[in-house]
């Protein structure tokens, strides 16, 4: 007799008779009482089959187990060696992994264990491959403000670009059908432009294009707006016994001074009266007053 995992643990009752042949046949009869204890068996544990995926993509999948105790015992699953951000459920089986961009392209071994609660405590471990494909991301340009260049002064702008891909890509910046005269250096990113006579006042849209050398290549682009304004000069209106002053507020940084002669050395000094806007013009309200004052435009710089 060999005992059924539905057998033990248990007494059984074992009836043995014994006859002989005489006559009249005699016979006597015995029990035995036969105590099966409980055999605690190994689950057995079923892993997929090698897998293959793009990082940053998931993974996940579910693990078999077959427990052949009679009753069954609870099977806890457990991750023996896997990437450090891989997780498994411990009821489930369930296991589920995104490779990081740091982690592609590798091949991991991920080993797990299957216990059960039996006595004593038996297990079973296997184990699967998992290829991880490299992935290329696009770079990401940052984008520029508007950009605006007073005539006679040229424009010199460096363009800013990532890479999340590890390691990083090498990247080469160009211009998009670029106005005439602008120029950007691939490696760097510099844009340099000096308008020409012709081109100032002008309004004009620059992209700029940044690519890696990944496979599939990938790229951004950003467009930003580059602005070229004459030099601005003074206009005075009266009015009653106030005199307005306006000039463009297009171009920036220009600040109003005054002097009380234009003699050497000018004492020139920037105005204290409140400047007022009116559309594009910038305005400075004074009083008309019995000696002359003198007035110019200066930038700080």
């Amino acid at each position: 007799w060999t005992p059924t995992a539905s057998q033990g643990p248990g007494t059984h009752l074992l009836t043995v008779k014994v006859s002989d042949n005489g006559q009249p046949m005699l016979s006597i009869t015995n029990q035995i009482a036969i105590t099966v204890p409980e055999v605690n068996s190994p689950p057995s544990l079923t892993v997929p089959g090698a897998q293959m995926l793009d990082e940053l993509t998931t993974l996940s999948f579910t693990n078999s187990v077959l427990d052949t105790d009679l009753p069954t015992n609870t099977l806890t699953f457990s991750l023996v060696s896997a990437p450090p951000n891989a997780q498994i459920n411990p009821t489930s089986g369930v296991v589920t992994w995104t490779p990081t961009e740091a982690q592609g392209p590798t091949n991991v071994t991920i080993r797990v264990r299957s216990t059960d609660n039996g006595s004593p405590t038996l297990s079973d471990t296997r184990e699967f491959t998992v290829a991880v494909r490299e992935v290329n991301l696009p770079p990401a340009l940052e984008p520029l403000p508007e950009q605006v260049i007073l005539e006679g002064e040229g424009l010199t702008v460096t363009n800013v670009a990532t890479d999340p891909d590890l390691p990083a890509n090498l990247l080469t910046f160009s211009l998009v059908a670029p106005p005439t005269g602008f120029t950007i250096d691939p490696a760097l990113g510099t844009l340099t432009w000096s308008p020409a006579p012709e081109q100032i006042p002008s309004t004009n849209l620059v992209t700029v294009r940044v690519t890696d050398n990944g496979t599939p290549g990938g790229s951004d682009e950003r467009t930003f707006t580059a602005v070229v304004v004459p030099v601005p000069s003074l206009r005075m209106a009266a009015d009653g016994d106030e005199v307005r002053i306006y000039w463009s507020a297009v171009a920036p940084g220009f600040v109003l001074q005054s002097a009380p002669t234009l003699e050497p050395p000018i004492d020139w000094s920037n105005t204290t009266n409140a400047v007022g806007y009116l559309g594009e013009d910038c305005v400075v309200t004074n009083r008309v007053a019995d000696a002359p004052i003198f007035f110019q435009l200066k930038r700080p710089w």
